[in-house]
């Protein structure tokens, strides 16, 4: 089965998913006219929704996950998983002892620019490479290869724009850790009589809660 690397998760981690699917979710409005003319709007936000593919599961390594899943109470919890074999493509090459940092504010947009990069190294940031902003959950990707300049900043277009304030010095974390909750309120999970579970688990990325409420 496919491993983990070393990232920190809520999610158990004891065994990996065979397989996985990941989907990008936008938000667009599309209205065509009965002449056929299309009209289409972008309505802003972008989360990601992915399932977990598992090989049957034997009662042992089935019980930690199953048991963590039951505990969120459908889509009432909010944790966080890893994308097995995943890793930044780049080579994340910074400047000694200094962390991958925000050079200045950003309100919106799409244009981040990072420092503490190697001056002048090459493929820093690699397409598909998955990062997220300072304290914030929102996971955002690059979609194109960066080399860092003299000063070893990167100016990165992110995708989707920015959904929160970047402030200064906000760190930067380029792993491909996700907040999410599950996708459904019912777990399901087929049994056979070798006790060997066949498991699937949907869950669709949270960027953050207005409020939560537990009734007992």
């Amino acid at each position: 089965m496919p491993n983990y690397s070393t990232f920190s998760t809520d999610y158990p981690q004891s065994v990996a998913p065979i397989s996985y699917d990941l989907s990008s979710i936008a938000q667009t409005q599309v209205s065509i006219t009965q002449s056929l003319n299309r009209t289409v709007s972008d309505k802003g936000g972008q989360r990601w929704a992915i399932t977990f593919n598992y090989a049957p599961l034997s009662r042992e390594l089935f019980a930690p996950i199953w048991t963590f899943l039951i505990k969120q109470r459908g889509r009432f919890g909010r944790f966080s998983i890893a994308l097995p074999q995943q890793e930044a493509r780049g080579s994340l090459s910074t400047q000694s002892n200094l962390q991958l940092r925000a050079k200045s504010s950003l309100s919106k947009g799409n244009q981040l620019v990072i420092k503490n990069f190697v001056a002048n190294a090459s493929n820093v940031i690699r397409q598909g490479d998955y990062f997220r902003i300072g304290s914030g959950s929102k996971v955002y990707i690059a979609c194109e290869d960066y080399s860092a300049d003299s000063n070893g900043d990167v100016t990165v277009t992110t995708y989707p724009n920015i959904t929160n304030p970047v402030a200064t010095d906000d760190i930067i974390y380029f792993e491909p850790v996700f907040t999410v909750s599950l996708e459904s309120d019912n777990l399901d999970a087929n049994v056979p009589n070798t006790n060997n579970s066949n498991f699937t688990v949907s869950f669709v990325e949270v960027v953050s809660n207005s409020g939560t409420q537990a009734i007992y």
